[in-house]
């Protein structure tokens, strides 16, 4: 731990990715369908787009969440390399996605959340690319979850708790118009309504 006692304020942007990672992972494990919508609408090249990547690909997410949390130093650089080459491809297809003026669901967290890419989607995309690079800089600094942790990170830890939440919510969340979009009974929630 650096400055006295302090932990870094980098493990913020490693934990974040590493959450973002296990909680998408986790979710496409739970409905893989979204995985095969997500592929197909979103556009991902052919070279890529096969069976075998659809259903190892939430696999390869854990294990790049598990790896930030538990790598430090150059580990730590590789695998936010990596972490940051997915979240630049993510963002790009999000982009294009983003452009088409039909709607596009990125199954992004599976089953959780609004699935429809938005200008929402798109710039947390961009919060993720940014976390991604601040990651490799948390690894060429020395920095790294486990490490900061068996130092007595506690701060970090409350602070990167608050995060994870937030990343959660955010995560999960589902718009007025799409929770609309599943009312079966005819009967809208949306105001003004009657």
């Amino acid at each position: 731990m650096k400055n006295g006692g302090m932990p870094s304020a980098l493990l913020l942007p490693v934990i974040t990715c590493a959450a973002v990672l296990l909680l998408s992972g986790i979710a496409k494990l739970r409905d893989p369908a979204t995985v095969d919508t997500a592929f197909s609408s979103l556009g991902v090249p052919r070279a890529v787009d096969t069976r075998l990547v659809r259903r190892v690909f939430p696999w390869v997410e854990i294990a790049l969440g598990a790896w930030l949390l538990l790598a430090t130093g150059p580990a730590l650089v590789v695998v936010a390399l990596v972490t940051l080459a997915l979240f630049v491809a993510y963002l790009v297809l999000v982009a294009r996605a983003a452009r088409r003026p039909e709607p596009v669901d990125c199954g992004c967290f599976g089953a959780l959340g609004d699935s429809e890419v938005t200008t929402v989607t798109l710039w947390r995309n961009v919060a993720l690319a940014l976390a991604a690079a601040l990651s490799v800089v948390a690894g060429l600094r020395g920095v790294g979850v486990i490490s900061s942790v068996v130092e007595g990170g506690v701060l970090a830890w409350l602070a990167a708790t608050a995060l994870t939440v937030t990343v959660a919510v955010l995560a999960t969340y589902r718009s007025a118009a799409s929770t609309d979009l599943g009312d079966t009974d005819g009967a809208s929630t949306t105001a003004g309504s009657v």
